[in-house]
């Protein structure tokens, strides 16, 4: 069987899509924890092109994974949790290095090295936790797809 159709990757595609609507809530509260009301609000709409490309990275990226890791990430939460760290570090990277081609400036530290830290910093356990969350959720697919 090809590994496309087995059933725990088109469920794991769906969870991961469930996964990613929740992170946007997530971003959302974080914004305004860590900037404030006002200023939360601000940035969202001032980087709303790098945000839009940091997700359509990270959507691409799992879409395209989840045959190899499908399976995998639904049996083990460690596996789970860092494959959504992985699949947000991509979005970080995305999204600061679209910032580089969108206001023509080659810093590289300002742009990558910065944000990268600071996911490192404040994103890497909320990463790992919707990368878990996103494990139970396949699960939960799993158990409402089997055969009775």
């Amino acid at each position: 069987m090809s590994k496309i159709l087995n059933p725990h990757n088109a469920l794991f595609r769906r969870s991961y899509i469930w996964s990613l609507a929740l992170s946007i809530p997530l971003l959302l509260y974080v914004s305004l924890s860590i900037l404030g009301g006002q200023n939360g609000i601000r940035a969202i709409a001032e980087f709303w092109i790098q945000i839009t490309i940091a997700f359509c990275f990270m959507f691409a990226f799992g879409w395209w994974i989840a045959p190899v890791w499908g399976s995998r990430c639904t049996r083990n939460p460690f596996l789970a949790g860092i494959f959504g760290f992985l699949v947000f570090a991509i979005g970080v990277l995305s999204g600061s290095a679209s910032s580089m081609l969108l206001y023509r400036s080659c810093d590289f530290v300002g742009y990558v090295v910065k944000p990268a830290y600071w996911f490192g910093m404040i994103g890497a356990i909320p990463s790992f936790t919707v990368g878990v969350i996103g494990m139970f959720i396949s699960r939960y697919f799993l158990r409402a797809h089997k055969p009775h």
